[in-house]
């Protein structure tokens, strides 16, 4: 809507993102049962970089402090904001999943879909770089070798393919705050090589 507003002069545009942020930034938390919405950083970053009005860099703040108390000594999270159990059953569906607090890779993956740009415009902002570093590192180390990731536990029975791409995008964002480790290109590189080895195979495109 911001690029639609700069491109038309059409003041609906302008409306709608107005609309948008204000709801944003008065209903979306990550305090409130949904740890996922830290993704929406990654949207009001994009705002405060295209327009460099602070409100947007606040909001995206906001989100990551909201996160920041439930955050685990090693900076995971669990999907709803439980403590992250150490010795966790077998768990293979996501009815028994949202019982416990556990890092799902799903889940955790959006912390890096806008917090790695937000730690560039604010390096001092406590954990948020240890928390970028942790998800990455959590994510390259839980990736299955077939180079998808199993869901809803690291060790659950099913692998899912077409997640594979977001999160190596993801981990493509951490690398540019946190350094190209090894591990997150080999991550990386097994996300592609199985797209590349179904395209072969089969001449279809893995989804």
């Amino acid at each position: 809507f911001l690029l639609a507003y700069e491109q038309t002069g059409d003041p609906r545009m302008n409306e709608a993102l107005e609309a948008q942020i204000n709801y944003a930034a008065t209903e979306i938390h990550t305090n409130t049962g949904e740890c996922r919405n830290i993704g929406d950083v990654a949207d009001f970053v994009r705002l405060y970089e295209l327009t460099s009005e602070k409100r947007y860099l606040d909001e995206a703040l906001r989100l990551f402090r909201e996160l920041r108390s439930f955050l685990s000594q090693e900076g995971l999270f669990d999907q709803s904001g439980k403590l992250i159990e150490k010795d966790l059953p077998f768990i293979d569906d996501d009815s028994r999943g949202t019982k416990l607090g556990y890092a799902k890779p799903y889940i955790i993956g959006y912390g890096l879909a806008g917090c790695p740009h937000l730690a560039q415009h604010v390096p001092e902002e406590p954990r948020l770089k240890e928390m970028v570093e942790a998800v990455a590192d959590f994510l390259a180390e839980s990736q299955d070798p077939v180079g998808g990731w199993r869901y809803p536990h690291p060790e659950s029975s099913r692998v899912i393919m077409s997640q594979a791409l977001e999160h190596a995008w993801q981990l493509v964002q951490a690398a540019k705050l946190v350094g190209p480790k090894e591990s997150y290109l080999d991550a990386i590189e097994r996300a592609l090589r199985q797209r590349i080895w179904v395209w072969r195979r089969t001449k279809k495109i893995a989804g």
